[in-house]
C-alpha cells in the first residue's frame, strides 16, 4: 500500500492551519520575550510528577506527543519554548531580527533558573541544529554548539534534574504535508535521502558526544 492515509489528524487539507496548544495558549514565546511565562501546564496538571519541555520550535513539536503521554502516564507537562531560541548556552544570530539574538540569551538564562527552582522529574531539550545565521557558520562553531549544549545540560544536572535531549529530526527540504497533499495516491513521491536530512552531521555528533558527557541521555529519533 502506498497511498496516503486517509485518517490523519490533523488532517493535510488543515496541516499548515493547526498549531499545538503552547502556540494557541500563549505560552509560545516570541521573539521579543525575554521572560518565561508561567502557568504553561499540560498534560495531567494534578499529578505529581512534572516533565519539562525546553527549546525552540523543534522543541515544540514532540509537544502533542508529550501532552498525550503526560495524560495517560500522569505527568504534569511544563512547556518552555521560544522562537528560534536553541535550549543551548550560544548566543546565536536571528536572521529575522538581522543581529544577534540576544532575547535568547535572557530568556534562556531566566528559563533554566526558572527549571532549577521548580526541581523537575525530567527536563527533555530539542533544538534546531541547522543554520543559525551569521553566528552559526565558520570554523569552529561546531564544537561551541556542542559545548554550549553541555553547558546547558550542566546547568539543569547540578539541580539534580534528569535530563534528556533529543537530537533534532531530519529536515525533509521541503514542505511533506504540501508534498503528500499533491501525492495522495502514492506517497513515495515525498521521499528523501536520509543522510542529507541529517545536515550538518559533524555538529549533530559533536551535541550528541558532549550532552552525553554531562550527564544527559541522547535520543536520536532518526531511526
Amino acid at each position: 500500500i502506498t497511498a496516503v492515509p486517509a485518517n490523519l489528524t490533523p488532517p493535510l487539507a488543515s496541516a499548515r492551519t493547526v498549531l499545538p496548544r503552547p502556540q494557541t495558549d500563549g505560552c509560545h514565546a516570541s521573539f521579543a520575550a525575554t521572560k518565561p511565562r508561567a502557568g504553561c501546564v499540560y498534560g495531567d496538571a494534578t499529578a505529581k510528577r512534572t516533565v519539562v519541555l525546553f527549546g525552540d520550535s523543534h522543541a515544540l513539536q514532540w509537544f502533542p506527543a508529550l501532552d498525550r503521554l503526560g495524560r495517560s502516564d500522569k505527568f504534569r507537562l511544563v512547556s518552555l519554548t521560544k522562537s528560534s531560541c536553541t535550549p543551548f548556552t550560544v548566543s546565536i544570530y536571528n536572521e529575522a531580527l538581522r543581529r544577534l539574538y540576544r532575547e535568547c540569551d535572557t530568556w534562556r538564562s531566566r528559563a533554566i533558573a526558572t527549571i532549577n527552582r521548580s526541581h523537575p522529574d525530567l527536563v527533555v531539550l530539542s533544538s534546531l541544529t541547522g543554520d543559525h545565521g551569521l553566528d552559526g557558520g565558520g570554523a569552529g562553531f561546531d564544537q561551541a554548539w556542542a559545548s554550549g549544549a553541555a553547558r546547558t545540560v550542566a546547568s539543569l544536572r547540578q539541580a539534580g534534574t534528569r535530563v534528556a535531549v533529543i537530537d533534532d529530526t531530519t529536515n525533509p527540504g521541503q514542505p511533506v504535508p504540501e508534498c503528500l497533499a499533491g501525492s495522495l495516491g502514492d506517497a513515495r513521491a515525498c521521499d528523501y535521502f536520509r543522510a542529507g536530512g541529517q545536515f550538518p552531521q559533524d555538529r549533530r555528533a559533536a551535541q550528541q558526544a558532549a550532552v552525553v558527557a554531562a550527564g544527559a541521555s541522547a535520543v536520536d529519533p532518526t531511526p
